[in-house]
């Protein structure tokens, strides 16, 4: 099976559909036997979650950001990454970071780490 990686940046506006569009190319994906994760790493997810009608907890932070912590350090391996994400489907999982953006919990450079890591190293 070849392997395709695809990106979708939503811009920090509200209302502009970039959701529902990253959302509807991750199902047809699946669909088609692709193993998807739909990824974001905003630090907070106002529509996506609530999308596929998942509730987030403070549990689900806490395994965010040690996701985070490891990509930092290097010490994740490929094949325990989906134990990080939300099975959605048949082929589809979701990661969602919902953490807080504050110094000393994430920065920038942390999610633009973890955003290139499942864009490149990740199983999906």
């Amino acid at each position: 099976m070849n392997r395709m990686n695809i990106a979708v940046v939503q811009p920090q506006g509200h209302g502009s559909g970039t959701t529902t569009v990253a959302a509807l190319i991750a199902s047809e994906l699946a669909h088609r036997n692709g193993q998807v994760c739909l990824t974001n790493i905003r630090p907070v997810s106002e529509a996506l979650c609530p999308y596929y009608g998942i509730r987030t907890d403070q549990e689900r932070h806490n395994v965010s950001l040690e996701l985070v912590n490891l990509i930092r350090l290097g010490g994740i391996r490929k094949d325990r990454v989906n134990g990080y994400c939300r099975n959605i489907g048949d082929n589809l999982d979701l990661f969602v970071m919902n953490a807080p953006y504050r110094t000393g919990v994430l920065c920038e450079e942390d999610l633009i780490r973890t955003m290139e890591f499942f864009g490149i190293r990740s199983p999906y």
